[in-house]
């Protein structure tokens, strides 16, 4: 089996990889790893090239890193994996517990950064790549993974970790927990809809603020400096209603976990769901629809890449009912993560038209 052939040379990130060698050199893989990413893998390198030598360099084997970076989803350990390899190998794709992919590097030293947030043993395998995309085996380096003494990982602890500037309160009802943040927030400044001038405060869930932080992190590298936004708190039900009268179901308005986007701003340029997002026909999911022109792909790809960033549970755009058609209303209901239900293998982000879920 591989570990007893990784064990035998004493490197846990070493592997010789011999096509058509005995069932020893590229057997079962082995078994399941801790944390997040738990999954049981077959670490075989079938179809690789003979003396093909790949060594992961970083990190070492067993080396322990701590969950000390904050990110919106909680603490992670940054660990920084890098390899050498023999030519013929172009590329190396890393797996956390050959089952995640953490992307591709390529050659020289193959380095790809990655954040760890599950506690305990982990391992990743990395496969060596030829130039023409053949797997030529692979290899396996474990280490571990644990928390900062005293870490608690709180929504507050959260905030303070990552430098987002706030007060607690005020005591609104249906919010669990009340903070009022001061923007920007994480590099964009929002604008309440309409308003000619940013502004300097927003009243929300601190489960909101996380989310808001993290879309920083998704919409900065796009050149988004500004969102005009129609707005957070509503003491309301869906589609109106008092919360109060048990009779109909609260908008995650009423909890301060939902905002409505009504236009993002790259510089001078601006992008509004209202007058640029087309809608697509009923028949095609919002992520794999064609776009009608550029702001129209733009708003889309925005739309879609929340969802896969997993910055909000729900996303409801344009395409979702005409109380949508000037806004993306996204927010943190619990247990939700909606896909369109037209095509379940595509990555849309809209449950079926004409529903009402905000």
């Amino acid at each position: 089996m591989k570990r007893n052939f990784l064990g035998a040379l004493g490197i846990a990130g070493l592997l010789l990889l011999c096509a058509g060698a005995p069932a020893g050199c590229a057997g079962d893989g082995p078994g399941a790893g801790g944390g997040d990413d738990d999954g049981l893998i077959d670490a075989g390198g079938g179809g690789g090239d003979a003396g093909t030598l790949l060594t992961i360099t970083s990190p070492t084997p067993g080396q322990i890193f701590t969950r000390d970076k904050a990110v919106t989803a909680g603490f992670a350990a940054p660990i920084q994996f890098t390899a050498s390899a023999s030519a013929g190998v172009a590329s190396v794709e890393w797996v956390a517990e050959d089952v995640f992919s953490l992307g591709v590097a390529e050659a020289p030293d193959f380095a790809l950064m990655a954040d760890f947030k599950g506690d305990g043993d982990r391992f990743v395998v990395a496969h060596a790549l030829a130039a023409d995309g053949r797997d030529l085996g692979t290899a396996r380096i474990d280490f571990v993974v644990k928390a900062m003494p005293g870490q608690t990982g709180t929504c507050h602890e959260m905030l303070n970790a990552l430098g987002v500037s706030y007060v607690l309160g005020p005591n609104n009802k249906g919010v669990a927990d009340p903070v009022t943040v001061n923007t920007p927030i994480n590099g964009i400044a929002y604008y309440a809809y309409g308003a000619a001038t940013p502004q300097s405060k927003m009243f929300m869930d601190c489960k909101l603020a996380l989310a808001l932080q993290k879309l920083g992190d998704v919409l900065r590298p796009r050149g988004v400096t500004a969102i005009e936004h129609i707005g957070i708190y509503n003491y309301r039900c869906i589609g109106g209603g008092d919360p109060d009268s048990g009779t109909c179901t609260p908008s995650q308005h009423a909890y301060a976990k939902g905002i409505d986007l009504h236009e993002f701003r790259v510089g001078a340029t601006t992008y509004n769901t209202q007058t640029d997002f087309v809608i697509d026909p009923d028949t095609m999911p919002t992520c794999t629809a064609t776009t009608s022109n550029d702001k129209d792909k733009w708003l889309h790809e925005v739309a879609c890449l929340m969802h896969t960033q997993k910055v909000f549970n729900i996303i409801l755009t344009p395409n979702f009912n005409a109380d949508h058609r000037n806004h993306y209303h996204v927010d943190l209901t619990a247990g939700s993560d909606y896909i369109n239900a037209i095509d379940p293998g595509a990555i849309g982000v809209d449950p079926p038209h004409g529903s009402h879920a905000h």
